[in-house]
């Protein structure tokens, strides 16, 4: 028998280096879901509602197509999104923002469905009317007017904008909703975003 210094190490122990770093690889390599982008903590004056984290099916689900929505956001890097609902209470002349944070792997995939977005938002807000503009740049706001059919309807707004490789956009209900509350909500939201 060989003396203690001549022997071969057992075989685990060469091999616990080898599992060790191909562990390390493996688990150090590109995650197929990326962490869901950060939706605002807070917004003055409302009750935050949780965050539902989206997948492509749900953000695609907004969609009178959604085949084709879906398509849009696989080929221009969708990574993840997330909604969150904030409440003022039946008083206030805004009741309801409801905050959406959709991503992407490059600010260049933003674009497309930020476009999309403002293209088809009749789809989910009925008849809109484009407003002026406000910042940041690229951004887009739209209005909905209650038709009259239904006592309970009230005004929505819409703003759009992109935030680096994100698409950020707020829905504005409430009774009493005006350009100016649309405007500080924006300026409140970019600010947590």
């Amino acid at each position: 028998m060989d003396p203690p210094e001549n022997r071969p190490p057992p075989i685990g122990l060469l091999l616990a280096p080898l599992l060790a770093l191909v562990f390390a690889v493996v688990s150090c390599g590109p995650s197929k879901e990326a962490a869901p982008p950060d939706t605002p903590a807070d917004l003055p004056g409302f009750r935050p509602g949780p965050v539902s984290v989206l997948s492509l099916d749900d953000v695609a689900s907004d969609a009178l197509d959604p085949a084709q929505l879906g398509g849009l956001l696989r080929a221009n890097g969708f990574t993840g999104a997330a909604v969150r609902a904030f409440s003022a209470g039946m008083d206030a002349p805004v009741r309801t923002v409801r905050v959406e944070v959709v991503a992407f792997d490059r600010p260049a995939g933003a674009q497309p469905y930020l476009d999309w977005l403002h293209e088809h938002a009749k789809e989910f807000l009925g008849a809109v009317r484009d407003e002026p503009g406000l910042d940041p740049p690229g951004a887009f706001v739209l209005s909905h007017a209650p038709a009259g059919c239904c006592s309970k309807e009230q005004p929505v707004w819409l703003a759009a904008w992109r935030h680096g490789d994100n698409v950020v956009w707020i829905q504005v209900m409430g009774p009493d909703v005006g350009r100016a509350h649309v405007e500080k909500l924006v300026d409140d939201v970019q600010a947590s975003v």
